[in-house]
């Protein structure tokens, strides 16, 4: 049921954002591996989040996970601030225009080239003007766990930043994987809460 609200609410997300002007310097950036043909055309798109945790952490993803509720099960009160954040989601959402890039910056502290697909910038959040900057065309490719995936990363690295002045999202993404896995532990779910908001 949580996952089916989730996802529901992420969909009506991505069809209600607008694009909207940026102010303020680039801040805090989300990624994607972004698989493109020889015409430029996306093949396909993966958050960094569940590629790493696909590959380094051995987490099987499924669409029919309900990240909030193993969220809700290792720590309920974090799973309440997690819940708030992504409420607030639609309001910081801006969409860019048609073939407007991003710019790209970097939370990542880990190597990424043993990917075949190179990293594309999907999100940039603008601190001074409390906006999620999104690629458009990137953003409307994505599937239902990579949208739900793209949402709830968002959604906790400005807690972990808020909290313990995060500057680097690497906790954040092995629990955005994590939240999405069949095969993840409670335990695992709560020691990656404690890092990110002790």
């Amino acid at each position: 049921m949580f996952a089916r609200n989730l996802t529901l609410i992420l969909l009506t997300l991505s069809f209600a954002a607008i694009a909207g002007e940026r102010g303020g310097s680039a801040g805090n950036g989300g990624g994607a591996l972004v698989c493109r043909n020889d015409f430029d055309h996306v093949l396909s798109i993966e958050l960094i989040d569940l590629a790493e945790g696909r590959v380094v952490l051995g987490h099987q993803h499924e669409a029919s996970v309900d990240p909030l509720a193993k969220i809700r099960k290792a720590s309920p009160d974090f799973a309440v601030l997690v819940e708030e954040e992504l409420a607030n989601t639609h309001a910081r959402l801006s969409l860019t225009k048609d073939r407007e890039q991003l710019e790209e910056t970097s939370d990542v502290s880990t190597d990424l080239k043993v990917f075949d697909c190179p990293v594309e910038q999907l999100g940039n959040y603008v601190d001074e003007t409390n906006t999620l900057f999104v690629d458009r065309t990137l953003y409307q490719r994505l599937n239902t766990l990579n949208l739900s995936a793209f949402h709830l990363h968002e959604a906790i690295y400005k807690i972990a930043r808020e909290k313990n002045g995060a500057t680097y999202s690497d906790s954040v993404r092995k629990l955005v994987s994590a939240a999405h896995a069949s095969n993840s532990t409670t335990i695992e779910i709560i020691n990656l809460i404690q890092q990110i908001a002790p």
